[in-house]
């Protein structure tokens, strides 16, 4: 009998040893399919920090959706205005989503705004802006600004400009 219950109890064990690594195996898998929002309230800026070690700063009324465990790409939804600092991983993109228009980096600090008009200008590194179908709008340098229609995901603009006034 005392060999038959410590073998029940085993049984039991591995039963719920195996229960419980499956279903943090099946979280872990999800992970990236799962997002995780935050919006700053009128008024206010909210500083966050991804899990990549990204940093963004949400200006009033933004909101940012954000995976909880990024996968290969490194992609956030933004609407509103918010600022990045992108933490460099040239394994995994960073992807900014707003309104139809990609922005695309690997390492770099740029600010976005996404009204009518899609603002982004870019204080360090190298940014890539592309509708979501995949075309390519505009690739800008330090200092730049490229301004895109929402609507019609149209390039309107690039040019140099001051980026303290927009960062």
């Amino acid at each position: 009998p005392a060999v038959r219950r410590c073998m029940q109890a085993a049984a039991a064990l591995l039963l719920l040893a195996g229960t419980w690594y499956a279903s943090r195996s099946v979280v872990i898998e999800n992970a990236a399919k799962q997002y995780l929002s935050i919006a700053a309230p009128a008024g206010q800026r909210v500083d966050i920090t991804l899990q990549d070690g990204t940093t963004v700063c949400l200006n009033a009324g933004a909101r940012l959706d954000y995976p909880v465990r990024f996968g290969k790409t490194r992609r956030v939804k933004l609407s509103g205005e918010a600022f990045f600092d992108v933490k460099s991983d040239p394994v995994h993109p960073f992807v900014v989503e707003t309104r139809g228009v990609h922005i695309r980096v690997l390492g770099t600090s740029f600010n976005v705004k996404a009204g009518e008009r899609i603002e982004a200008t870019l204080e360090k590194g190298r940014i890539a802006l592309e509708s979501a179908s995949g075309e390519e709008l505009a690739t800008l340098c330090p200092g730049q600004q490229a301004v895109v229609d929402a609507r019609s995901r149209r390039l309107l603009s690039v040019s140099e400009v001051q980026t303290g006034k927009y960062t």
